[in-house]
């Protein structure tokens, strides 16, 4: 079914401010961009687009409320900037099963635009910042999905945490 069709079927006679959480997983996406939806779904906070043929997130609308996307299975290899703006308050994001080969094609995502001197580490424990991670020197995982918390900053006193689940598809054929 394509994309466009599924959200309009999903929205079960609901106006599209009413939706808070939106499933379209399995769906076909005509040119592997996000399609049938739009800035009217202000109040969305949880998106599933898992195994629906997307190669990018640039026709993502603005979804300021919008707090957990799920874009596994998709072929999306980057480009993943503009997420930071148009979703604001987004805390969970999973990309496994992409395209993505490099963390820095995530790194955009740690530190907000302007503050480039300012890089969070990957760390298992959200509570604590380890200022030597041991990540920076250690081998790649060989197996399994990272999840990493990163700490991102917001404004000057408001700090949030943000998880990627995204292991590098590298390190993951390997095994």
């Amino acid at each position: 079914m394509e994309m466009k069709k599924r959200i309009s079927l999903e929205l079960r006679n609901r106006s599209p401010a009413e939706v808070a959480e939106l499933v379209v997983d399995n769906c076909v996406s005509g040119d592997g961009e996000v399609e049938g939806l739009t800035d009217e779904y202000a109040e969305l906070e949880i998106l599933s687009m898992v195994n629906a043929g997307l190669t990018s997130l640039s026709k993502l609308p603005p979804l300021p409320k919008l707090r957990k996307l799920e874009v596994s299975d998709n072929a999306i290899a980057g480009g993943l900037d503009a997420l930071a703006e148009k979703c604001p308050n987004l805390t969970y994001l999973n990309l496994s099963g992409n395209k993505i080969k490099e963390l820095s094609a995530i790194e955009v995502l740690v530190s907000p635009p302007g503050n480039a001197a300012r890089k969070s580490p990957f760390q298992n424990n959200p509570t604590r910042a380890d200022p030597n991670p041991s990540w920076a020197t250690a081998p790649p995982p060989q197996s399994g999905v990272k999840q990493a918390p990163i700490d991102r900053q917001t404004t000057a006193n408001e700090t949030r945490l943000f998880t990627v689940c995204a292991p590098p598809r590298s390190y993951s054929e390997k095994v």
